[in-house]
């Protein structure tokens, strides 16, 4: 569903301040995976969902990246936005605050679509929107034409998961999406994170910097480092471990203790 062959990302290449971001990384998922990703500072999980997203500025330097075993490294950012949903860790980035939170909804719906900025909801929709509102447990189908300006950090990151999801991405990437805010509130963006996931069937790249939480949501968890993928582990052998167990197969796999105190305290 998603395969990742040699890829390479290098900042300034051939400069004085040369960063290789990612190095020939390999990575492959089937479809409904749900995979975490971990590392210290620096380990290229932002840059490695950057380059799949397309982003200009992570044009990678050598690889192939397929999705739904079509090679999309020529499409754009905005080319690939018909396969990838995606939310940010800024709760501001994935909404539009001066639109509706049905007007928002809409929007989302017609992603990877040409349509005018006079777009009409009709009632269908309307009653679909209310009906995936209710999902997530916030009251928020009774207030479908508030402004999203007027709803809080958690609200707003759990309309935006909506957004990324209510048509269905062959590929959803989460990076840091709970990170900005506080732990109660991010652990029931987590906990409707996983049920859409897991209700809709979607591939997803959830990056975190939380031990805890890669561990306890997805089937999968992989660990980078200095732009490598060093663990992959899959269901069986995740289920069955802690923090400290993650900590020590780092370190053996790395050669190096873990620097990173939002990992180590999270």
């Amino acid at each position: 569903m998603l395969k990742i062959n040699n890829l390479t990302k290098i900042f300034d290449s051939g400069g004085v301040n040369e960063k290789i971001a990612l190095e020939n990384v390999k990575l492959e998922l089937e479809q409904g995976d749900f995979v975490t990703v971990i590392g210290g500072n620096g380990a290229g999980k932002s840059t490695l969902l950057n380059v799949i997203a397309g982003v200009d500025e992570y044009q990678p330097n050598n690889g192939t990246v397929f999705i739904d075993k079509e090679e999309v490294n020529k499409k754009n950012e905005n080319q690939r936005a018909k396969y990838i949903g995606r939310v940010f860790q800024d709760p501001l980035k994935g909404t539009s605050g001066s639109m509706t939170i049905l007007e928002n909804l809409a929007l989302a719906k017609r992603r990877g679509k040409k349509f005018g900025l006079a777009f009409i909801t009709h009632k269908k929709e309307k009653d679909d929107v209310i009906k995936r509102l209710k999902i997530l447990g916030l009251g928020l189908e009774n207030r479908i034409n508030v402004d999203v300006r007027l709803l809080s950090g958690g609200q707003r990151q759990a309309l935006t998961l909506l957004m990324a999801t209510i048509k269905k991405p062959s590929l959803l990437l989460l990076d840091e999406h709970t990170a900005a805010l506080d732990p109660k509130t991010a652990n029931k963006v987590l906990e409707i994170t996983d049920k859409i996931v897991k209700k809709e069937n979607i591939t997803t790249l959830m990056v975190t910097h939380n031990m805890k939480d890669a561990l306890k949501y997805g089937n999968r968890l992989i660990m980078m480092h200095e732009g490598k993928i060093i663990l992959d582990i899959h269901e069986e052998e995740k289920k069955n471990l802690e923090v400290k167990d993650l900590l020590a197969l780092f370190e053996e796999s790395s050669g190096s203790h873990l620097d990173n105190d939002r990992m180590l305290l999270g």
